[in-house]
């Protein structure tokens, strides 16, 4: 079973505690019980494909033995209950520059997520950019940690007032504190300026600040 601990992560111990603290109740013997209810299904795709493709030990983990959520935000990971193919294969694209990737799902936009079997780095090609690579992270483990993080965060979104449609309120405090967590986890989520997850928080404040001003033209 992948471990959890600040070694196996490569994280300094204090600031793997200053992170866990952010998730309630968070801990080694926790991590499975609360990773297996995200989604609405948890896949594991079928061990023949595990000696086919040029996998690292925290993406064989996630795609054969823990197992992945079907969707995390507009994250989708049904690619997991067909054959696993690279991205050149499942799409159709005649081009073996994309036989480095390995589709495990798609995007809301449709873009295919995969890991590059290079780099094992978890990313999504852009098909309206030419296939740009998107960084998401830059392995399984720190995938998995970084959505627990997000799904605590949004746990504590709230309603700015009674009229709101949705639950987009939330501190400039906690959106800080998460954004420190998600940089302890994987540093380089924040480093490259179209990663996925900052582009999936800047979407929340610009959602939340939207939300702000609506209420305030109505007064």
């Amino acid at each position: 079973m992948v471990s959890w601990d600040s070694d196996a992560l490569q994280i300094p111990a204090t600031a793997y505690a200053q992170m866990l603290a952010a998730i309630p109740n968070m801990d080694t013997q926790d991590f499975l019980r609360k990773w297996t209810t995200i989604g609405k299904k948890h896949l594991r795709a079928d061990d023949v494909y595990s000696r086919k493709f040029s996998l690292g030990s925290a993406a064989y983990e996630f795609l054969f033995l823990t197992g992945m959520p079907s969707e995390f935000l507009d994250l989708n990971f049904d690619y997991l209950q067909e054959s696993l193919e690279t991205v050149n294969q499942k799409l159709s694209l005649d081009n073996s520059n994309y036989d480095k990737y390995l589709a495990i799902g798609f995007n809301g936009s449709g873009d295919p997520i995969a890991i590059n079997l290079i780099t094992q780095e978890l990313i999504y090609l852009n098909h309206d950019n030419d296939f740009e690579e998107v960084f998401i992270n830059s392995d399984m483990k720190r995938f998995a940690l970084s959505v627990l993080c997000i799904q605590s965060f949004i746990e504590q979104l709230r309603k700015l007032n009674a009229d709101s449609f949705f639950e987009s309120e939330f501190s400039d405090e906690q959106l800080e504190h998460l954004i420190r967590d998600l940089n302890i986890i994987d540093p380089k989520a924040f480093e490259i300026d179209n990663g996925h997850w900052k582009s999936t928080l800047d979407y929340y404040k610009w959602e939340r600040d939207d939300e702000r001003g609506t209420a305030a033209n109505k007064m």
